[in-house]
């Protein structure tokens, strides 16, 4: 949900037929007042509302490709957090993402390693997530104390999304530039 003027963690859980509580923890907020406008929030099992549907014909230019930048394939699994930041930007063959902050280093790459480096947009922000893989996401917008970022499969095998984290998250492990 992209919050919006007049939101409320109360009136989003209403909304979407969930528990505050839920938004609150997953989103990694203090509490119900602890969220700003145009800020990407996940609703956790959230029901969407029913909304009437008008047929209309459009055409996308927009495809989603297999390979890099360079049109060149990589070598990271489809549907995986690592293969989304390969589509993003050229990656070595750097392993699991949970490897990728020292393997980025050893490359000669930019790397702040801890939760409160500065986010840019552009970096890949390497997080806690499944212990034995690791997570990786890439930072599409910077607001003040908060980064946005897009990632793959945090909500299951080959869906995107876009999360929203306080610099000083403990779930941030750091970036690489």
């Amino acid at each position: 949900h992209l919050v919006k003027e007049g939101d409320t963690v109360s009136g989003l859980a209403e909304k979407y037929k969930t528990d505050a509580e839920k938004i609150i923890e997953f989103n990694d907020l203090a509490g119900e007042g602890d969220i700003v406008m145009d800020e990407v929030l996940i609703v956790p099992d959230g029901k969407l509302p029913s909304v009437s549907i008008v047929q209309t014909p459009t055409v996308s230019s927009t495809r989603l490709s297999t390979n890099n930048f360079y049109g060149q394939s990589h070598a990271f699994p489809y549907g995986q957090c690592t293969w989304w930041v390969a589509q993003k930007r050229p990656i070595p063959a750097w392993g699991n993402a949970k490897e990728w902050l020292d393997n980025a280093l050893r490359s000669g790459y930019a790397v702040c390693k801890g939760s409160y480096c500065i986010p840019q947009v552009g970096a890949v922000i390497s997080l806690s997530g499944n212990r034995y893989y690791g997570h990786v996401g890439y930072v599409e917008e910077v607001k003040g104390d908060k980064v946005v970022f897009s990632e793959m499969n945090y909500i299951g095998l080959g869906r995107m999304d876009y999360r929203t984290l306080r610099v000083g998250s403990s779930s941030i492990k750091g970036y690489i530039y």
